[in-house]
């Protein structure tokens, strides 16, 4: 089950950071009833099951926290908001230029981000721009890319650093995800032997048929 950015923050009560780079059991967010909501759902017998059995536990945490007011169910739509604005404007390249956006201060900025989401707006931009470079290289295909060209696009004072951290987020280089990108689009695109074979088969019939 997924929530939206900063959805999860008024059901755990804390600051996000608590759970950044962290798997927990559930009971160490919720206690004893954690414990049962997690049998629950693995006794569930299929994935609508598991969804049902969580949602059931949910629910009424959530009216709970509408039926108190819409100002901490407000901040979640902030901060989803702000999310949603890096992942739909590519041109987002630095936290700045994010706050004067937003027409708010850059701490503030950085607390909200950190408090409801547990990381920093830097990471959330770096995170989408790094999305958008793996799109360049799928439409770039085997002509490649020029990844100076790109690093600054994207926002980098330099090519060492796009490709440090593209490295570090995807778990390999640039110029190898290209590669392996390029290569699995041509495998995918290429008709096969068979399918070749049968095609021809088709057309022999087909002439046949004609005459």
């Amino acid at each position: 089950m997924m929530f939206r950015p900063g959805g999860f923050r008024p059901l755990l009560g804390r600051s996000l950071t608590i759970l950044t780079d962290r798997v927990v059991p559930v009971a160490e967010i919720f206690g004893p009833a954690g414990n049962a909501v997690s049998e629950a759902v693995l006794a569930a017998s299929d994935d609508a099951g598991m969804v049902a059995a969580f949602e059931h536990f949910l629910r009424p945490r959530i009216d709970a926290l509408a039926g108190e007011g819409g100002s901490r169910l407000a901040t979640v739509d902030q901060v989803a908001g702000i999310v949603e604005r890096v992942a739909a404007d590519p041109t987002v390249l630095r936290v700045d230029d994010l706050a004067d956006q937003l027409g708010i201060g850059v701490r503030s900025l950085q607390r909200l981000c950190t408090e409801h989401i547990g990381v920093g707006p830097k990471w959330i931009i770096r995170r989408y721009r790094l999305h958008e470079a793996t799109a360049r290289m799928a439409e770039a295909g085997s002509a490649g890319c020029d990844w100076a060209r790109l690093a600054v696009e994207l926002g980098y004072s330099d090519q060492a650093h796009f490709v440090r951290d593209f490295t570090a987020t995807i778990g390999v280089s640039p110029a190898r995800y290209a590669r392996e990108t390029a290569s699995t689009t041509a495998r995918a695109t290429k008709p096969t032997a068979t399918s070749t074979r049968g095609h021809g088969r088709r057309a022999v019939i087909g002439r046949r048929g004609r005459g």
